[in-house]
């Protein structure tokens, strides 16, 4: 999605596929000094890093390239724009998504695509100077380390589900397995976004260091985790667990309480008008422990059912219409004061809408097609008058 702020464009979830220009654009550059390849992301032109099918196509050359090298020890995945790492995919190519196989098609590139790097001979370390969300956090999730900079732009999320949508680049499949179930499930179901001091607390970065030290800082990691005893004590790092979390995901009678829990959160939250979060949820109960094969294949065929329907459809256009909204120049600078106003879609919300500003003494109209719907909306807003009396008495 093509947003103005890191924050906002977290909520980029599109699964891209290998389509468009045969010559993709130049939004990568590799250097390679002592066995350490930089492998940098840059997308020209643009203020954000999006994962778009070029850019996915230049990655794919990028990381087939690399698997064939001998002569390196390490690969650092970095971003050139400052504040963020990749803010998501592109949610204009979800736009285009027609049916359940393009969907799949574009699920199963991207998952390939990781997996490539995750199977990359050497080590590989994903630095995340910024926002890092969606597609973009499942990139870094394919590394086998990453460090995050100590800084309020440092933003980490799976915003998926707000869209209408599940992670669908293996985010429901390395997720569980490096920040543990419980966590996963309040990151994936919620979209919450955690800084990088809290990704260092659960895990899903191995190291959170001040901004302006990143640089020094990361080669000092370098130093540790390319030796066999580095390596290991960053990994045992990683497997430390409080009882209580072993015994939730770690027994089988565990993880069912925790899944009936988390099911009963999102009946009582959402009122089954949503179907993103539970379908993420039946992924993640499905695939806990499942092989990487399988996982990605439930990942993926869930995927598909959601990313062509309406729903999902209605999220992506509303996401776009609130951000129409940040840029319309009378909505910029400070608020000004309302005189009169209309509710369009009377009944009991748009009754309740109204009768707030009649508290604040303005002049207010409620339309709507159907005559009962507005007589509903004059009752619900004597109804709230009538609890405000109750609360004197």
């Amino acid at each position: 999605m093509a947003a103005a702020q890191p924050a906002a464009v977290a909520a980029e979830a599109v699964h891209g596929a290998a389509s468009g220009p045969a010559t993709p654009p130049a939004a990568l550059a590799l250097t390679v000094s002592e066995g350490i390849a930089r492998l940098r992301i840059d997308l020209p032109g643009a203020k954000l890093n999006i994962l778009g099918s070029a850019l996915l196509v230049e990655l794919d050359g990028a990381i087939a390239g690399l698997s064939a090298r001998k002569d390196i020890r390490c690969l650092l995945l970095e971003s050139g724009k400052p504040g963020v790492f990749v803010a998501g995919a592109d949610l204009h190519e979800l736009e285009g998504i027609a049916d359940s196989r393009a969907a799949e098609e574009k699920s199963a590139f991207g998952q390939e695509l990781f997996n490539r790097l995750a199977d990359l001979p050497f080590t590989t370390v994903a630095v995340l100077n910024g926002t890092a969300a969606g597609g973009g956090l499942e990139l870094a999730l394919a590394c086998d380390f990453r460090l995050a900079a100590d800084t309020p732009r440092t933003q980490l999320s799976f915003p998926e589900t707000s869209l209408g949508l599940i992670p669908g680049w293996g985010g429901t499949y390395r997720l569980p397995r490096t920040v543990g179930l419980m966590q996963a499930l309040q990151m994936i179901l919620g979209g919450k976004a955690v800084d990088g001091v809290q990704a260092a607390r659960i895990r899903l970065v191995d190291a959170c260091y001040p901004e302006a030290f990143l640089e020094e800082k990361t080669a000092e990691f370098l130093r540790a985790v390319l030796t066999p005893e580095g390596r290991r004590a960053a990994e045992r790092r990683r497997e430390r667990k409080r009882l209580s979390q072993r015994l939730a995901e770690d027994t089988a009678l565990g993880r069912a309480l925790v899944f009936r829990r988390a099911r009963k959160d999102l009946e009582a939250r959402l009122g089954g008008h949503y179907p993103a979060p539970p379908a993420a949820l039946e992924v993640l109960r499905k695939t806990v422990r499942a092989s990487r094969a399988r996982a990605l294949f439930i990942e993926r065929k869930a995927l598909s059912r959601l990313a062509p329907g309406a729903v999902c459809k209605n999220l992506v256009g509303l996401f776009f219409a609130r951000e129409a909204v940040k840029k319309v120049p009378a909505l910029q600078g400070e608020a000004r004061p309302v005189s009169r106003a209309a509710v369009l879609g009377a009944g009991t919300m748009g009754g309740r809408i109204a009768w707030l500003f009649t508290r604040r003494d303005i002049p207010v109209v409620m339309k709507d097609i159907a005559w009962d719907a507005v007589g509903r909306g004059y009752a619900s807003a004597f109804a709230v008058y009538g609890e405000m009396n109750s609360w004197r008495l």
